[in-house]
């Protein structure tokens, strides 16, 4: 019992430690880092023109953007510069991601304390080093998983209810709905959770109980999720770039979160086969006990959405930075099948040895893949984007304040620091 208390003692401050040596590092990132191309992008053509009083203004944005426009960090970025009253500072542009990250970990260390996420889980969550960049810039992708975590969190206390707490399935698909709006890729998830929760709400009789009392939100919800639906549908229109994989779904999606964790193609290979070969011996311990994994459920329906959705529109799998508001997800669902094996181990006496040797083996990958991709100076994802705005300086001053013509491609990176330049730092 000593030796249980003291591994756990030991794991739980471990845990916290990773948590605050991550927000440490991201936020310093974000502090010292300059602008990538699509933060100028989103800042230069969004940010500054919403108008929250303008009908008009609010439309162009919703026919006129690309995917690369996620609403609520547009929003909170204009937002949190009227707050601030600053403009063309990197910071002020990833702080709302920064402030969703601090959510983030709270939730993990929520779910850890109320033994809703056990302690692998909450390695997994906190020491993605891929996931943790992006919430150091000024992006959607960490804003929209960090919602869905919230939305798995509500729909665990849900189900610990016995699915009779509907104002607990009203938070869930509210967490949802915001995700959308941080990320439209997140409308992918919807149709897997909605076959869940009507699944259990008809099998529980509570579908008519739930409909008298928030049919007003579940009215709202469905509009809400119909115009995201139509605003990406828009955005990934033909003409328009979207950041989808030429590939099948396992090499483009599935293989993708591993690929967070590790660079070179063989440690990749490596970690799906261990994770392959443990949810298969998951599978076949839990044998028809699986049915009962909400978010097993959940996830096999989504991964046959993305199928068929590849199959009817053409549109590729995604892949890279776009699966990331799924990745809570996808560690809710592994959670799952490694607490009902636990479980299952437990019962035939297996030794306690297992599980932790499974906790140990999740803090190591999470420690390499940080210790071998650390950088605090740049990102995987826009890496050379970093070192602009020393060369676009040296051309202002050489030029005496004119701005040089941009070359095409188009690069915003070029076009914020000449405004910030000319704006700011030329005339001190």
């Amino acid at each position: 019992m000593k030796t249980d208390e003291r591994f756990t003692a030991a794991g739980r401050f471990m845990l916290y430690a990773s948590m605050i040596t991550v927000f440490v590092i991201t936020m310093t990132r974000a502090a010292v880092t300059n602008i990538t191309d699509d933060e100028a992008y989103t800042y230069l053509m969004y940010v500054h023109h919403i108008d929250f009083f303008r009908f008009d203004t609010l439309r162009a944005l919703f026919t006129g953007s690309l995917a690369n426009n996620h609403w609520l960090n547009t929003l909170l970025i204009n937002l949190f510069e009227r707050l601030f009253h600053t403009s063309y500072n990197e910071f002020i542009v990833r702080l709302p991601s920064l402030l969703f990250f601090a959510l983030y970990l709270a939730g993990i260390g929520i779910g850890y304390e109320t033994k809703r996420v056990s302690m692998p889980a909450a390695f997994l969550l906190c020491g993605n080093y891929y996931l943790n960049e992006f919430y150091g810039l000024g992006r959607g992708y960490g804003m929209a998983n960090t919602l869905m975590l919230f939305a798995c969190l509500f729909y665990v206390t849900w189900r610990e209810s016995a699915y009779e707490n509907h104002r607990l399935l009203t938070g869930c698909a509210a967490m949802l709905l915001l995700a959308a709006f941080a990320n439209t890729i997140t409308l992918m998830a919807l149709p897997a959770f909605g076959i869940l929760w009507l699944t259990r709400l008809v099998r529980t009789g509570g579908f008519k109980s739930y409909i008298r009392k928030y049919g007003w939100f579940a009215v709202l919800f469905f509009a809400g999720a119909v115009l995201m639906a139509v605003y990406h549908m828009n955005v990934s229109a033909e003409g328009k770039p979207l950041y989808t994989g030429e590939g099948g779904f396992v090499r483009m999606t599935l293989l993708a979160y591993f690929r967070m964790f590790a660079t070179d193609r063989v440690m990749v290979l490596v970690l799906a086969a261990c994770a392959g070969f443990a949810v298969l011996y998951a599978v076949w311990r839990l044998k028809r006990g699986i049915l009962a994994c909400d978010f097993v459920l959940i996830c096999l329906i989504f991964a046959l959405t993305c199928v068929g959705m590849e199959l009817v529109l053409h549109k590729g799998y995604m892949t890279g930075r776009v699966t990331l508001p799924f990745y809570a997800l996808v560690v809710a669902a592994s959670d799952e099948l490694y607490r009902e094996v636990c479980r299952k181990m437990t019962g035939a006496g297996t030794s306690v040895w297992v599980p932790r040797a499974v906790c140990v083996a999740v803090f190591l990958v999470c420690l390499v893949s940080h210790v071998t991709q650390f950088n605090v100076l740049a990102t995987r994802e826009w890496a050379t984007d970093y070192g602009r705005r020393e060369r676009v300086t040296e051309q202002f001053m050489e030029t005496g304040g004119e701005i040089p013509a941009v070359e095409e491609p188009f690069d915003y990176t070029n076009v914020f620091y000449y405004e910030k330049i000319s704006g700011e730092e030329f005339r001190r």
